[in-house]
C-alpha cells in the first residue's frame, strides 16, 4: 500500500497528466484513478450512484473512508454500514478488490436499524 503525504490534495490534480498514467481515465473516472495513483486502490463504482471526490468526503458504494483508512494505516480495522443493497454489493466488491477483507466488514443494514447495529455485531451492551 501507498503512503501518502499529508498534503495530498493542497495544489491543483493535473489531469492531462493523470489521464496519460491511467488509460481509464474519463469523467467520472476522476475518483477511481486518484485512488489508483495517490493511494494504491482499486474500486468499481455503480453509474446510478454518486461519485465521492476524494480531496472532499466519500461514503456509500466506494467504501472510500474505510480503504482510505487501511491505506494509510495499516493497523485499522472497520465495520461498514450501508442501507442500501446495492451500495452494499459494490463496497463488499471494492474491499475484496483491494484485499482488505480482514479489516473491512461490510454490513448491510435498515433504516429502522440503531446507527451503530452492536447486536448484528457481537457486542453486548
Amino acid at each position: 500500500m501507498h503512503a501518502a503525504p499529508r498534503s495530498i490534495y493542497d495544489h491543483d490534480v493535473d489531469f492531462r497528466a493523470l489521464a496519460l498514467v491511467d488509460a481509464d481515465f474519463k469523467a467520472q473516472q476522476l475518483t477511481k484513478s486518484l485512488l489508483k495513483r495517490d493511494f494504491g486502490l482499486e474500486v468499481e463504482l455503480p453509474d446510478d450512484r454518486l461519485c465521492p471526490p476524494v480531496p472532499n468526503r466519500g461514503t456509500g458504494a466506494s467504501c472510500i473512508y474505510p480503504l482510505l483508512g487501511c491505506a494509510q494505516r495499516p493497523k485499522w480495522k472497520f465495520i461498514a454500514t450501508d442501507i442500501d443493497p446495492k451500495n452494499h454489493h459494490f463496497a463488499t466488491q471494492n474491499i475484496a478488490r483491494n484485499n482488505l477483507t480482514s479489516r473491512i466488514r461490510p454490513l448491510l443494514t435498515k433504516p429502522e436499524d440503531p446507527f451503530l447495529p452492536l447486536d448484528a455485531l457481537g457486542i453486548e451492551r
